[in-house]
């Protein structure tokens, strides 16, 4: 009787647990069909990237800025005029040989409250043999004077001049990128007030001339 038992006990034991495996397959069954779906998914992801299909979207164009018209990029208010390409500074005198002196024409105002030295990040000229982080002499038109800083809300139309070797080729038009900045009473990185973040804000085109093939100093 009481082998009966313990059988009969086993008997439904297995019946218990019998359904409970059939369950557990169709768990892994269905976890298996979803690694292969993941797979094959993470596959098709790979694939499009090496195909370029997640390539980046191409930067929209800046806007267009006429030569001689003003645009306020928060530090300052710019007007480029023109850019030459000549054997002489702006001050006059001549470059070293072999190479030649771009110049940008533009009439800047201080916008802010302060003094200010940070001219040269208002402009970039887009050539190639110009470094990214390269300064161009700064010289006031008005006297051929080295320019050191400019004081609050004065406009002053000034030289911005790179030298770059003879021969370069320049693009005509030559682009000229507008840059602005922001301004932060305190900045994270740095703990001080300034302006920060420069970004590209409007582009000029400017015909290049040659003065020295018109004679002119």
């Amino acid at each position: 009787m009481r082998h009966f038992a313990q059988v009969h006990a086993r008997d439904c034991l297995l019946k218990l647990r019998l359904p409970s495996l059939r369950a557990l397959d169709g768990i892994e069954e269905r976890r298996s069909t979803w690694i292969v779906v993941g797979s094959v998914g993470a596959i098709a992801v790979l694939v499009a990237w090496l195909a370029g299909g997640f390539a980046a979207a191409p930067k929209p164009a800046l806007p267009k800025l006429d030569a001689g018209k003003a645009i306020d990029t928060g530090q300052w208010r710019v007007a480029v005029h023109r850019a030459t390409l000549s054997a002489r500074r702006p001050d006059g005198r001549a470059v070293p040989t072999g190479k030649a002196a771009l110049t940008v024409e533009a009439e800047l105002t201080n916008r802010t409250h302060a003094s200010s030295n940070d001219i040269a990040s208002a402009l970039r000229v887009e050539l190639s043999a110009i470094a990214p982080k390269a300064l161009p002499a700064m010289t006031l038109l008005r006297d051929g004077t080295i320019l050191l800083a400019l004081h609050p809300k004065m406009t002053e139309r000034v030289a911005l001049s790179w030298e770059i070797p003879l021969g370069t080729t320049i693009p005509d038009p030559l682009p000229v990128t507008v840059i602005s900045k922001i301004h932060k009473d305190r900045d994270n990185l740095l703990g001080g007030e300034g302006w920060f973040n420069p970004k590209p804000m409007a582009q000029v085109k400017l015909k290049v001339e040659s003065p020295d093939a018109r004679g002119a100093p």
